[in-house]
């Protein structure tokens, strides 16, 4: 846990230094017990005082907006500014069976493939050949909490963070803030979750952003045609037409069943 040392001043705030339950909290996550609750974490972890890591948890003040940022930095430093350097915008998904826990709700979690109840998070990722780390990441907040503010009062959710905002507004975030803090990187790498949406394709264009992004079959873009002329046409149209000319089989890497194909 010596690395703690370099982020410890970040949970020191209004005249108390919260650095022993941040370190308490993260031995539990890092450990291996089932249900990484405070509560299971207490019966596993010595001297851990269950109200004192819930109020670090729960209601305590500290900035992690500036260690997250701290992080990322770091991982720019082992894996950044290399010609295989990459930006990857992805999401991850938390079941839970409540109602309380901020922005749960019914929607579709790739954890499990479906719709059900759970959290879901936009994620941005630094990596270099086959090493990668989360540099940021934005809570989503569906439409149905964002437009009770009672509930959001319960939850505590920060008034700057009120605002209903798509998962590919939260992915630009994240790549805005990227570009602020000196992240270097030479490409953004996407599903067609945001390949899809023109907007975000626009500002990565407006940026001079190299990009690779997934997209859907039924999705259109502008191409000419043999004469010349701009046609408004269908990916799947275009993969017909012109796929077995210019189209080369990729090796991605490998996975657990042997080599991933394309």
């Amino acid at each position: 846990m010596e690395f703690c040392d370099d982020y410890s001043s970040y949970f020191i705030s209004q005249g108390r230094n919260r650095t022993l339950h941040a370190r308490q909290y993260l031995s539990g996550l890092l450990g291996d017990i089932r249900r990484k609750n405070i509560e299971r974490i207490g019966e596993k972890i010595d001297q851990v005082d269950y109200q004192s890591v819930h109020n670090f948890v729960s209601e305590s003040n500290w900035n992690h907006r500036a260690l997250v940022d701290q992080v990322a930095r770091d991982a720019n430093a082992l894996l950044g500014g290399n010609s295989e350097s990459m930006l990857l915008l992805d999401e991850t998904s938390f079941l839970k069976k409540g109602t309380r826990s901020v922005g749960v709700a019914r929607q579709y979690c790739g954890c499990s493939g479906k719709i059900e109840n759970g959290q879901v998070s936009v994620l941005g990722v630094l990596g270099c050949q086959r090493d990668a780390t989360i540099i940021d990441y934005w809570l989503y907040l569906p439409e149905a909490w964002t437009q009770d503010c009672e509930r959001m009062d319960r939850a505590h959710v920060p008034a700057d963070k009120r605002t209903f905002k798509t998962k590919p507004e939260l992915a630009w975030e994240i790549i805005e803030n990227a570009i602020n803090q000196g992240l270097e990187f030479n490409w953004v790498g996407m599903d067609s979750l945001y390949g899809s949406n023109s907007k975000l394709l626009a500002k990565l264009e407006e940026q001079g952003l190299r990009y690779v992004a997934d997209v859907r079959s039924n999705q259109k873009f502008y191409v000419r045609d043999v004469s010349g002329a701009l046609v408004y046409q269908r990916v799947d149209r275009l993969w017909i037409e012109r796929g077995g000319e210019q189209a080369e089989h990729v090796h991605f890497r490998n996975a657990t069943k042997g080599p991933l194909h394309a």
